[in-house]
């Protein structure tokens, strides 16, 4: 699978990481010369985290530890359970998505669910 990059119009510039072959941009040089300030983590790498492997998780936290010194706003989804929201806050990762929180839902059911 080829690397896919994807800009949208927000309100802050975001890009989104979608693929693994993610280490084709960091080791480039890639987040020094993309001016962005949110970077989102795709759920393969947060499912790394329920791996008993150390050796699994090394990526995550080498591309968390660089965010974050780097003072770019981290995003991860895929959140399907607490150990991996405490591995992520552990780290400083305060923004996720997934279905921890909820399932996917129409446009109206949202609004509805963020106004109680």
């Amino acid at each position: 699978m080829s690397l896919v990059i994807h800009w949208f119009s927000l309100t802050v510039p975001c890009l989104f990481i979608i693929t693994n072959e993610a280490t084709t941009i960091l080791t480039q040089g890639g987040l020094k010369k993309i001016d962005f300030e949110t970077v989102k983590i795709n759920s393969n790498f947060v499912e790394e985290i329920n791996v008993t492997d150390h050796d699994e998780k090394k990526f995550l936290n080498a591309i968390i530890a660089m965010i974050k010194n780097l003072n770019i706003n981290l995003i991860c989804e895929g959140i399907e359970n607490k150990q991996q929201i405490d591995y992520l806050l552990q780290r400083g990762c305060t923004l996720g998505q997934g279905f921890y929180y909820s399932k996917a839902m129409p446009r109206n059911d949202i609004l509805n669910y963020l106004s109680l």
